[in-house]
């Protein structure tokens, strides 16, 4: 996965990004994720996006937050190295996972909630993984992090929502 131009008689590797992606080995889909929000409380950028396919991709808890795993990089290298990771912790037995197999590649979805430091609420982690046929690990296709509403407050959060988004 590692990206490398070539230029004359030499080859030049692109970033410390291509050397941190799909880096990491995690035979086993709550090792990865487990591996995953780990490195981010330890701010290791290097397994935290070793987790991550090359194509894969991060959706944040603000609409805006869209990422292709480079843009992510960008996003999240700052933070990273001045020390400031962000810490969310699976909550024990909440994982669930569905698996598919797909020609020669193995795709999980999956769902777990979290707690989250940060924000004193839980929040909920959701995506996909795959394990394609070249390789025994596992990466994250796509990580989507979100805060659940309940019900009976939700039309509340949404009319500010809402509000926001007009001044905005």
């Amino acid at each position: 996965f590692c990206r490398v131009i070539f230029v004359g008689q030499s080859y030049i590797f692109m970033t410390e990004l291509s050397a941190y992606i799909a880096s990491a080995t995690h035979v086993d889909v709550h090792d990865l994720l487990d591996s995953f929000h780990l490195a981010a409380k330890n701010v290791n950028l290097k397994a935290y996006f070793g987790c991550f396919h090359p194509k894969g991709t991060f959706l944040g808890t603000d609409a805006t937050e869209n990422w292709s795993v480079d843009k992510f990089f960008e996003y999240s290298e700052p933070h990273f190295k001045s020390g400031q990771g962000w810490t969310y912790v699976p909550i024990k037995e909440s994982r669930k996972m569905v698996y598919f197999e797909l020609g020669t590649s193995t795709l999980c979805t999956f769902d777990e909630l979290l707690d989250s430091a940060s924000f004193g609420v839980h929040a909920r982690g959701s995506g996909s993984l795959i394990r394609e046929n070249c390789s025994s690990s596992w990466f994250i296709a796509s990580y989507h992090l979100s805060f659940p509403i309940p019900n009976d407050i939700a039309k509340g959060i949404t009319q500010k929502i809402q509000s926001f988004d007009q001044l905005n």
